[in-house]
């Protein structure tokens, strides 16, 4: 976590330690309440170290490693561990996948065990309950930010290739429609750069101490660092 002036200058930093998550046998998942746990620990280091800086902030940005899904019910809960990007367990049924996916949509040759909609495929197979209690599929900052400000939203970059998945093409049925898979799985898109909400009130530590800020709906990690490094 970093406090940042508004022109970009880092005025201070805070990191903290984290399990990383359980890889097994093609796997590759972690419970989105540690990451949870993270940020209000950075949070409150910082809040306590630099409060001055702390009770100034303006903005919130969250971002975070993409291609990694977070399966939410309607009260915004998470209803299994997320999915993280390593996972491979949708390869073993990736030609079941394609073989009723409509071949001339221009998605379907991007399919593999890493997209997300090949992991709402396996989902759907292998774990039928998890699958039927999930309104919609988030990324790790867009569960962040729901937990900040109580908001279910993700932003239209990060979320892509779930778009491209549920749109239809040139007459064909979209992947979404061969899969008999829901559109509305795709949560409220916006711009990155839009403000998606505020930090709610009555939040632990110091992030209680920033209720009302805005909060940008933001982007994943690698489209952020792009910005980030002037080379937008």
């Amino acid at each position: 976590m970093a406090l940042v002036d508004a022109s970009g200058r880092i005025l201070a930093l805070q990191a903290v330690a984290m399990q990383h998550g359980t890889d097994r046998d093609g796997s590759s998942e972690i419970d989105p309440a540690i990451w949870w746990r993270v940020l209000q620990d950075c949070a409150n280091a910082l809040g306590s170290r630099e409060p001055s800086l702390w009770d100034r902030i303006a903005a919130v940005a969250v971002s975070a490693i993409t291609r990694s899904q977070v399966f939410v019910g309607r009260a915004g809960e998470a209803v299994r561990p997320a999915i993280l990007w390593r996972d491979t367990r949708a390869d073993g049924m990736l030609a079941d996948i394609r073989r009723n996916a409509p071949a001339d949509h221009p998605e379907t040759a991007s399919l593999s065990a890493f997209h997300p909609f090949s992991r709402l495929c396996w989902l759907k197979r292998e774990e039928p309950a998890a699958f039927a209690a999930t309104v919609h599929v988030l990324e790790p900052k867009d569960w962040l930010n729901q937990q900040l400000t109580g908001v279910i939203a993700s932003d239209t970059v990060s979320m892509a290739r779930l778009t491209a998945a549920a749109s239809s093409h040139g007459g064909e049925p979209s992947l979404f429609a061969a899969a008999q898979l829901d559109p509305a799985l795709i949560p409220p898109l916006m711009s990155p750069i839009s403000i998606m909400g505020r930090v709610s009130r009555g939040l632990p530590g110091a992030l209680g101490r920033i209720a009302g800020v805005p909060v940008t709906t933001m982007a994943n990690d690698t489209w952020a660092s792009v910005v980030g490094l002037g080379a937008m």
